[in-house]
């Protein structure tokens, strides 16, 4: 409101009373001492789902108006308003001055969010500050995504800590009802989320108390409860959800990375987690469908499916974030970016929750977790001596996953080719099953294995005794849905190379055809080529090199190697090279070919200098970000490691830091021994990278990464 002095007052009525005054405008101008009051805006700022006319209004005396919707100040150089409105039909600030007696206002500013769901719109309704256009943006394909998928209706809270303020991150997404307290002192940063300080007092309070609260999505036999870590640093005690009052009853329990593994319950005992491993961060969520059991997941990845825990009585208390009770150190120090409660969540619920959420942090630029592995499960457990290099996995066209692998009577002695079926995308996996016993005296080693367009199914493996090494390939078949798999005869690979290892997966190009790596270490001709199949495998030809030491010079020593087709049209390839005279040039490199293989670019290093590496094991998702898995060796020590980088670059050009999965003494015999030799592709039913890997004692393990 404008301003004006005694005077102006006591003169502009006498004016008036002296009929002197000619225009309205002339009246009560206010005084030039002060700043004209800011325009006013009809509708107000705020959500709606359509467009809107906007009336802007000016003090008394105003003569013109200057608006701007790209967020600029306006200035008299800015468009000027007339009194038929603005229209604003996306998602803009407005803002606006007034000229008073020439003396330009205040700034107006008015920021509207237009074409949002009905949901989207409410919860902005609730929120003092409204947000960014681009982030309303993200909140709205969040909630969208969820309202799509069933999961939102489903939920009494859905809390999102990385948001631009305090107040937006304690606020509820899915009612204008239990908007969260922060107790303690837990630290809240813009775009990351709430950290609890020291693990016993922080908490978040959600105002919620499933017992009475009216109408819950939360009851005694259909529950859920969430949190999204994005950090867990070193003590953490690992509480991220639960009751208040520290019963123990409903809490989400995940402590330090590599301590024990995540425990859980929802109206029920507690109980422990399956998980091989854990890093300690990701979206961890716990879900009752019945009275008698519950299940636990990771990234939407199920930890543990069904495990028995009788229902009770709801607590009557409400259900707390960043702790799983009032009581204890058992909060996380952690920072939690995101959690909620509602009912029973299915898998496919739990995934879509998953992906929505973490679709958020990603489009705001969360600090989130990159790529790791989420979820493991033991395929098959050997003999102490058993392991022979080489495994894979792949999903048939029924839905389930195969796994491959050859496990013998010693190191590459006698191994026998089996394979195992899963339907529950690597959670259990069914009893081994030969696929191909060898002649004696012969052993197979270095399986992999892929599934064509068509749906047939390539097993590769090395075949040898103490003469020349021999590629073969087996064709499978699945008659019916989710029946038996009727395997061919092996075919012998044809190659010019003197002992032809074949060790990474067949690849499907563009065109149709097959593309299967090979190579030989032997003597002065350590190479790598590819080899070619028009007919899904049954017959092999028309081999191209794509790297020779003959060429490279240096002493290399070209072995595994792991090729993908690209998206984008390239096949892209990791080559190991195993130089242990010029140990510098010795790590992961890389060739493109863009002539689906039949030449290929001068290798690159990317990876590994003077580190014993081996079989890079590449898969590359729909949007051309790839991800290697490996094993990594120190020099002159008897440590071997599992690692893994990954590519966002869409060309492979650049690549993360190593990280390390396992580490482990060469001398040991069994459990995760010396080597590591994995194989794995893009899951397009999950959304996830899907590995199987083997090590000392004939292990397989199945393991699945999070999308990049």
């Amino acid at each position: 409101m404008a301003v004006y002095t005694v005077n102006e007052l006591l003169v502009a009525n006498k004016l008036l009373q002296s009929n002197k005054l000619q225009q309205p405008n002339e009246l009560l101008v206010p005084s030039q001492s002060t700043t004209p009051a800011a325009p006013t805006f009809s509708p107000v700022a705020g959500s709606y789902t359509g467009t809107q006319l906007v009336i802007i209004t000016g003090p008394i005396g105003t003569t013109a108006i200057y608006f701007t919707l790209d967020g600029s100040t306006p200035t008299t150089s800015s468009q000027l308003y007339n009194s038929f409105g603005v229209y604003i039909s996306l998602s803009e600030t407005l803002k606006a001055i007034a000229i008073v007696g020439g003396v330009p206002s205040a700034v107006g500013v008015a920021v509207y969010i237009i074409g949002f769901t009905a949901q989207t719109a409410s919860f902005f309704s609730t929120l003092a500050t409204q947000p960014s256009a681009p982030r309303a943006a993200a909140y709205n394909s969040l909630i969208t995504e969820l309202v799509n998928a069933g999961v939102f209706s489903k939920l009494d809270g859905l809390y999102v800590y990385a948001a631009a303020d305090s107040p937006t991150a304690l606020t509820n997404l899915t009612q204008a009802t239990y908007n969260q307290t922060a107790h303690g002192s837990p630290t809240f940063a813009s775009n990351v989320g709430f950290t609890g300080a020291n693990g016993t007092t922080e908490y978040l309070d959600t105002g919620f108390n499933p017992a009475v609260a009216p109408s819950p999505n939360f009851t005694q036999n259909s529950a859920s409860l969430f949190a999204y870590r994005t950090a867990s640093p070193s003590g953490d005690a690992g509480g991220l959800a639960g009751i208040a009052g520290g019963t123990f009853k409903t809490d989400l329990y995940v402590p330090l990375a590599g301590s024990t593994p995540l425990f859980s319950a929802l109206n029920s005992a507690q109980v422990g987690g399956a998980l091989t491993y854990s890093l300690g961060i990701g979206l961890f969520s716990s879900s009752r469908l019945n009275s008698t059991a519950l299940s636990t997941y990771l990234n939407g990845v199920p930890v543990q499916l069904n495990v028995a825990a009788v229902s009770s009585a709801v607590t009557s208390a409400d259900i707390i974030t960043l702790n799983d009770g009032t009581s204890g150190a058992d909060g996380t120090t952690g920072t939690l970016a995101a959690g909620g409660m509602g009912a029973g969540l299915t898998d496919a619920d739990t995934r879509n929750l998953y992906s929505a959420v973490n679709n958020y942090t990603t489009a705001i630029n969360s600090d989130q977790p990159a790529s790791v592995p989420i979820f493991s499960s033991d395929i098959a457990t050997g003999n102490a001596t058993g392991l022979s290099y080489g495994t894979g996995v792949a999903r048939l066209a029924d839905g389930r996953l195969v796994a491959v692998y050859s496990v013998g009577t010693a190191l590459n002695t006698n191994s026998v080719l089996y394979y195992q079926l899963s339907s529950n995308n690597g959670l259990t996996w069914g009893a081994a099953v030969v696929l191909s016993t060898p002649a004696s005296t012969f052993t197979y080693t270095e399986a992999n294995v892929m599934v064509t367009s068509a749906g047939t199914i390539l097993v590769n493996a090395t075949y040898y005794a103490s003469g020349p090494l021999i590629s073969v390939v087996f064709q499978g078949t699945v008659a019916i849905p989710l029946g038996s798999i009727t395997w061919s005869s092996p075919i012998t690979v044809t190659s010019a190379l003197t002992n032809p290892t074949s060790d990474g997966q067949a690849v499907q190009l563009a065109n149709g055809s097959l593309m299967l790596p090979l190579y030989s270490d032997v003597g002065s001709e350590p190479e790598i080529t590819v080899v070619f199949s028009t007919n899904q495998g049954a017959t092999w030809g028309n081999e191209t090199p794509v790297v020779k030491a003959a060429i490279t010079g240096n002493n290399d020593l070209w072995g595994e190697s792991g090729f993908v087709q690209m998206p984008n049209g390239s096949v892209f390839g990791i080559l190991r090279n195993d130089n242990t005279v010029t140990t510098s040039r010795q790590g992961w490199w890389t060739v493109v070919s863009t002539n689906g293989g039949a030449t290929w670019s001068s290798p690159t290093m990317i990876l590994g200098a003077n580190t014993s590496v081996s079989r890079p094991s590449l898969a590359c998702d729909a949007d051309n970000n790839m991800l290697v898995v490996g094993r990594f060796g120190l020099l002159g020590t008897y440590q071997n490691q599992q690692a893994y980088s990954y590519s966002t670059d869409g060309a492979g050009a650049t690549w993360s830091a190593v990280q390390f999965i396992y580490v482990v003494n060469q001398a040991l015999s069994s459990g995760y021994g010396a080597n590591y030799y994995d194989g794995g592709f893009w899951d397009t039913v999950t959304q996830t990278f899907m590995y199987s890997m083997n090590y000392g004692g004939g292990y397989t393990l199945f393991q699945q990464f999070s999308a990049l």
